[in-house]
């Protein structure tokens, strides 16, 4: 059986990527098709503002045609920020 991936096997259904809050209260989720950071607003706390959100993708990307959900999963840290190379 093929593993499978929710960041980028989805056809017309939003996927659900994890969310990390900044010190500054935004949500940071990486693009796996972009290969970088989109940061939304962070509403009023954690937890607060999961849910779907419309992508922030310069490229062509699927996920600008059904934008994606967001849940909140941590701080942005330092490491969280080195496991994707920026």
């Amino acid at each position: 059986m093929a593993h499978r991936n929710p960041e980028t096997d989805h056809k017309s259904e939003p996927p659900a990527l994890n969310a990390y809050r900044s010190e500054h209260g935004q949500l940071l989720v990486w693009c796996v098709y972009e290969r970088r950071w989109h940061f939304h607003g962070g509403c009023e706390g954690p937890g607060t503002a999961d849910g779907h959100r419309g992508a922030h993708c310069i490229e062509v990307t699927p996920y600008r045609k059904t934008g994606y959900y967001i849940r909140e999963v941590g701080p942005f840290t330092p490491v969280i920020r080195r496991r994707r190379g920026r």
